[in-house]
């Protein structure tokens, strides 16, 4: 079994090509290695009835420790669990007006 931890983070080398390594405890909870050594966590879920997936960014692997992103993952399997979907409070976020086009108005 792996459960995502800082060392196993800290130990994981880049390969040729992207790669993402699952934690066993949390379902859809991983982190993310790309070839230039850039890791990232993420939470990768399937909508229901969609047959895509969709993956959020939790964080970079190098600011922000194991056990904070392994608790935004249990928050969203906890969300995907009540039936929501965690991609939307993301989104919405991103529908909300900035501060410049707040002024602008």
């Amino acid at each position: 079994m792996v459960k995502l931890g800082q060392r196993l983070a800290s130990t994981l080398q880049p390969s040729g090509a992207d790669s993402i390594v699952w934690d066993d405890e949390i379902r859809g909870f991983g982190l993310r290695v790309r070839a230039s050594g850039q890791k990232r966590w993420i939470f990768q879920y399937r909508p229901s009835g969609q047959a895509t997936t969709k993956r959020l960014v939790i964080g970079d692997a190098g600011v922000m420790k194991a056990e904070e992103a392994r608790t935004i993952a249990k928050g969203h399997s906890l969300a995907r669990a009540r039936g929501e979907d965690p991609a939307a409070a993301r989104d919405a976020a991103k529908a909300d007006l900035t501060v410049a086009q707040l002024i602008e108005l």
